[in-house]
């Protein structure tokens, strides 16, 4: 039995699995479909171009055309310790002011530029140094181009010339700007949610990690979701139970597949899949 089950290591679990092991009395799973993150492959910025087809490292859903006459599309997300920040291209983009203060007139309380701004500046090691608007004491690398392309510099100086203003950091300001992106690279390495948060916190007795492990279904008792179902690589399920809470953190696409595969969804698309309806 544990205390926090947590389903996915990307982005947001490596995160959740560092910060709630901090606490010696607590026991956290993290579960992750994916093995581990050390094929060379992950470290370079463009090798992981080699890797995309492969079905250990990533997901690959296939869409339906976009619009009429298109063609269809294959989303790859990542599958692996690290999730889609081990697979991605590793631009850091942090999204406007107007962004997130939508978000909270949205009806998201604590999710105004405000509030996420702290957030940002205590995960950030910025190698541009401290600002109003960046951190540099935090587990997350974040760089700018080492070297940059002559023609590149060419066309941040015909977008200046263009009325653009040229910035160091795309991220410390809205407006209409240019220049070059920011990215999760350190040493000339990806800089992955898994080597920034999870890799320290590997070694705690308290945390157990998961790997080629798939979270088929969420078990509830009555209302309230109390565990998970896994299958692993030698295709043997398992039911784990959660104390406090089970946390669902696989992504844009497959966090919602798992919840209709657990019956919450929309009923109609449920009832056509022959789930039983357990919230519509």
């Amino acid at each position: 039995m544990y205390d926090y089950v947590i389903a996915g290591a990307g982005s947001a679990g490596c995160v959740l699995a560092e910060r709630l092991s901090r606490e010696p009395g607590v026991r956290v799973l993290l579960v992750e479909a994916g093995g581990a993150d050390r094929h060379p492959y992950l470290r370079v910025p463009k090798g992981v171009g080699k890797l995309f087809g492969d079905p250990a490292f990533s997901w690959h859903y296939r869409t339906r055309p976009l619009r009429e006459g298109g063609n269809p599309e294959v989303w790859v997300r990542g599958k692996v310790l690290g999730g889609s920040s081990s697979v991605n291209g590793m631009v850091y983009n942090r999204g406007g002011r107007a962004d997130w203060d939508d978000l909270e007139r949205l009806g998201n309380p604590g999710w105004g530029w405000d509030a996420v701004l702290p957030a940002f500046r205590a995960i950030e090691s910025n190698a541009l140094g401290p600002s109003p608007t960046r951190g540099t004491r935090g587990p997350l690398h974040v760089s700018t181009v080492r070297d940059p392309d002559p023609l590149c510099d060419e066309l941040i100086a015909t977008g200046s010339a263009f009325g653009l203003r040229a910035v160091p950091d795309v991220n410390e300001e809205d407006g209409e700007r240019i220049g070059y992106a920011m990215a999760t690279i350190k040493a000339g390495q990806r800089f992955s949610a898994a080597r920034a948060f999870l890799r320290p916190a590997r070694s705690r007795p308290n945390l157990t990690i998961a790997r080629q492990t798939t979270v088929t279904r969420v078990l509830f008792d009555g209302d309230k979701a109390v565990g998970v179902r896994v299958r692993n690589a030698g295709r043997q399920e398992e039911d784990i139970h959660a104390r406090r809470e089970v946390i669902l953190s696989l992504g844009s696409l497959a966090t919602p597949r798992l919840l209709q595969l657990s019956g919450i969804g929309p009923a109609e698309v449920l009832r056509a899949a022959g789930v039983p309806v357990r919230l519509d």
